[in-house]
């Protein structure tokens, strides 16, 4: 078999190539391929992202059944509550007042 010259290299380079995106192109299942292929990234983001959120959640978890004065500030802070003989303050903000009259 003779040895292809350096042109005709290219010129089979170029064929090649172009039949590969002519494929890629007129292929019905290549769109699907895509995007099928961008779902899956998608979703595999999503599932690191839940990971990370399930691990976090997991640590709070702990914290809450092992630190009671964690769990009290959270109580506190979640559920409103109040220690006995506490007095809770609440401020109003600023023009709160200026607002409910003018409506």
């Amino acid at each position: 078999m003779p040895r292809l010259s350096p042109r005709a290299r290219i010129i089979v380079k170029k064929i090649v190539i172009a039949a590969a995106v002519l494929y890629v192109l007129f292929n019905p299942y290549s769109y699907r391929l895509v995007k099928l292929s961008l779902e899956e990234r998608r979703i595999k983001n999503e599932i690191a992202r839940l990971n990370r959120e399930n691990s976090a959640l997991s640590a709070e978890i702990k914290r809450l059944e092992s630190d009671p004065e964690y769990y009290g500030y959270v109580v506190r802070r979640e559920l409103g509550m109040i220690k006995p003989g506490e007095v809770e303050y609440r401020f109003v903000p600023s023009g709160y007042f200026k607002k409910k009259n003018k409506e």
